[in-house]
């Protein structure tokens, strides 16, 4: 780990850098640079840094496609520090993102988010990213295929096209009544085989519905006693085998676990209600604490090494941010007394906006 020193000079420079519109530089661990869309650059491990000259890249008054339940400075939030911070990987160059740049990058794509809520959360930064490179010229935009249809927005003249498609677990899931699903680990999502063949970049992302108490798990058409490690692990090989058969010839990343903050060492449990980034020590005692969250990075790492599925590991350096999530802010005022507060999704921008900027580096370079 650097040395306190060695933080302070890495930081200035990467100050600096933005100042001149540079890519923030710095070394490996073996004194080589590597780059950032490197399969070996590990871009998780870094600090935060103030970067108000950059941040945020737009704001919830202008972009209009933020949820409203996310849209926390039009809710009313005061303190807004949370969307200037930048995430400095300790061991990469990373080219900074600037929505100009996102729109040149997907010039002739067409990309697609499949996941749950919380990629929902993502795909809003996605949207006002490349509504503040062109506000005049964007548009609403579907895409169909099979019996599937996604809605996003493109961008006409440089023909970049964005979408979005609710997939709570990425496998086949089908209601059982009441609140129960049934999820056949060993099949994919319908919606993910007719659109794949159709995308140049597509980002999963769903790990949040993976609990025992809402599901069923099914393997070969018969229900199975798994844990919900157990199942996930399933799961995720049948996307992976998937992907790395189907023939499909763009790029493809999971982006990892997203914490929630339910539960944060010095703040009252429920509430996440704070201004401040936790400390190193306070990151590494929460994340200590998320026992699933632990597991389910394991997993991830463990059966997406070397397969065609770039893992963004984006739970690091989301630990140090109880002050990105929504809070109270998911309605104008704020939530009224005893509501409870969202310490899952994120506002816009934000924490979002900097896992956008690491996917920008591994996938668009």
């Amino acid at each position: 780990m650097p040395q306190p020193r060695q933080l302070l000079l890495l930081t200035i420079i990467g100050l600096l850098a933005g100042v001149a519109n540079l890519p923030i530089t710095a070394r490996a661990q073996n004194g080589t640079r590597v780059a950032a869309g490197s399969w070996n650059c590990d871009i998780s491990k870094g600090w935060w840094i103030s970067a108000n000259r950059h941040l945020p890249l737009y704001t919830g008054l202008k972009c209009p496609y933020i949820r409203s339940s996310q849209n926390c400075q039009n809710q009313g939030r005061p303190d807004l520090q949370f969307q200037k911070y930048k995430w400095v990987p300790s061991g990469c160059t990373v080219q900074r993102m600037t929505p100009k740049r996102l729109l040149t990058r997907l010039r002739n794509k067409l990309v697609l988010v499949f996941g749950d809520s919380v990629s929902k959360n993502f795909a809003g930064s996605v949207a006002c990213v490349l509504h503040a490179a062109s506000p005049s010229s964007i548009q609403d935009f579907r895409v169909a295929s099979g019996n599937t249809k996604a809605y996003g927005v493109k961008v006409p003249r440089f023909n970049a096209r964005f979408a979005s498609v609710f997939s709570n677990w990425l496998n086949q899931a089908s209601g059982l009544g009441g609140s129960m699903n049934r999820v056949d680990l060993d099949k994919i999502d319908p919606q993910i085989t007719d659109l794949l063949p159709l995308a140049d970049i597509v980002v999963f992302q769903a790990t949040n519905w993976w609990f025992p108490a809402i599901n069923k798990w099914y393997v070969g058409g018969k229900e199975q006693s798994l844990s919900k490690e157990a199942a996930y692990e399933i799961g995720l090989k049948t996307l992976r085998d998937y992907v790395a058969k189907s023939g499909f010839k763009g790029r493809a990343a999971l982006l990892g676990v997203s914490p929630s903050h339910y539960k944060v060492p010095g703040l009252k449990e429920g509430s996440c209600e704070t201004s401040k980034i936790l400390t190193a020590a306070q990151a590494q005692e929460f994340a200590k604490g998320d026992s699933t969250g632990i597991k389910f990075r394991e997993i991830q790492m463990r059966v997406l090494k070397g397969s065609p599925i770039r893992y963004v590991d984006v739970a690091p350096m989301s630990n140090y941010r109880p002050d990105g999530h929504v809070q109270k802010w998911m309605q104008k005022g704020g939530a009224p007394p005893g509501k409870r507060n969202d310490c899952l999704h994120w506002c816009e921008g934000g924490v979002t906006d900097a896992w956008l900027e690491m996917l920008f580096n591994n996938l668009l370079f």
